[in-house]
């Protein structure tokens, strides 16, 4: 199954993995994507026909169907138990993350 890439707005993407969603957050120099999918075989692959900026990758936890393309990134970020991360004020780390990027304008 072909992943599916739902612009946001500028430089947001939804990526589409059969029922599974991770997002792609571009800023000036890099670019997150948070999660990875669970069908995708590199979601670097994704990543390089969006943009030309270096990819890091956030997992918000590590359950199968957030992790699915880890094995292509050298280096991953997520919490260290990996149960679900949480924001500051208990919001998702995805809600988090978008509106930190958007209010930095990076």
């Amino acid at each position: 199954m072909k992943a599916e890439i739902i612009p946001m707005g500028p430089d947001t993407w939804r990526i589409e993995d059969g029922g599974v969603r991770f997002f792609l957050l571009a800023g000036k120099e890099r670019v997150l994507m948070m999660d990875s999918g669970m069908t995708v075989r590199d979601a670097r692959d994704i990543a390089a026909s969006l943009t030309d900026r270096a990819v890091f990758l956030l997992n918000t936890h590590a359950d199968m169907d957030h992790t699915g393309s880890n094995g292509v990134f050298e280096t991953l970020y997520m919490k260290r138990n990996t149960g679900r991360v949480e924001g500051p004020t208990g919001c998702s780390l995805y809600r988090t993350v978008i509106q930190l990027i958007l209010e930095a304008g990076n």
